[in-house]
């Protein structure tokens, strides 16, 4: 009997808590929408996943339902705006993606966790891409350029970078430790490419927006043709909406399907991130997904700066 009241109450407690922590989580992530990462808490709430909340406002909306109360449609209104946002405005599913008489550079970059589900399966995958260029973050110890034969390969802390032809790796550009943004060229056949290659600790206590905002000024000072890494930001934050003239993020230039990077196999945020310059022409970028990392694996297509340009 006792147990049975116990339930009862549980049941009771929960028909009136849920409501409200849907509704304030709700809340939050309107205001997250409209100030983005303006500051820490504004990017706590911008970072409550769209799809998450669309799916549990989608359950909430069938648990009252079922429990004959008015509210469901509240509810069932509620998940209006984050579908519209899934729907058009962190994804877009038309191909963007062009042809082109000319065989263009591939550049893959992959988080690979450590390699934690196996750096042997991961590094077969890495081949069948047949990349010119390759960049890993969160790469563990052991792997190094013998693992890249007919590369060129530097390492520098947690990631590393493998080219075709010769590459050079400068210092980190942006101070502070947060943000590790690094200069890369490779001089491949076709020419050079300017890179940056960026990991982002994804540390929830550290503000994103004074690491970024440095990081478009380093844009514009040294015009990098790519920069790719893992930002552990979205990328609608403020700073990703503001990047300097002629550079778009690949996804929105030539990408296509669902944008989300993290967390295989049910991604929900978008926070790897690959962005060109106006001096490249970029004409396909995909996101694979695999059971081998909790991150998707980016790959661009793009045709380079000519020699001497």
């Amino acid at each position: 009997m006792r147990q049975d009241v116990s339930v009862q109450r549980f049941r009771t407690i929960c028909s009136k808590l849920i409501p409200i922590m849907t509704v304030a989580v709700f809340l939050s992530w309107c205001f997250g929408q409209l100030t983005r990462d303006s500051s820490w808490l504004c990017g706590v709430m911008f970072y409550i996943p769209s799809p998450v909340l669309l799916v549990w406002l989608a359950g909430v909306a069938w648990w009252t339902r079922r429990r004959q109360s008015r509210l469901w449609l509240a509810f069932a209104l509620m998940a209006l705006p984050p579908l519209y946002f899934v729907a058009m405005v962190e994804n877009h599913f038309d191909s963007r993606v062009r042809s082109s008489s000319v065989t263009p550079v591939r550049l893959i970059h992959w988080n690979i966790g450590w390699s934690k589900m196996g750096w042997d399966r991961q590094k077969t995958l890495i081949r069948t891409f047949d990349a010119d260029i390759i960049v890993i973050s969160e790469a563990s110890e052991g792997i190094g350029a013998a693992d890249f034969p007919g590369y060129h390969v530097e390492r520098t802390k947690d990631m590393l970078i493998a080219s075709r032809g010769p590459v050079r790796v400068g210092k980190s550009l942006v101070p502070g430790g947060a943000l590790d943004a690094l200069p890369a060229e490779c001089d491949l056949t076709t020419g050079t490419v300017k890179l940056i290659i960026a990991d982002m600790t994804s540390n929830i206590r550290i503000w994103r927006d004074p690491y970024l905002r440095p990081f478009l000024k380093v844009i514009e000072e040294l015009q990098p043709d790519v920069i790719v890494g893992d930002f552990n930001a979205p990328r609608r934050s403020l700073a990703f909406s503001e990047l300097p003239e002629g550079y778009q993020h690949a996804y929105d230039s030539c990408g296509g399907g669902v944008s989300y990077t993290w967390p295989v196999p049910v991604p929900f945020l978008a926070i790897d991130q690959c962005i060109h310059g106006p001096r490249v022409d970029a004409i396909r970028y995909e996101l694979q997904s695999t059971m081998l990392s909790d991150h998707r694996l980016q790959l661009l297509e793009f045709i380079p700066p000519r020699i001497g340009e």
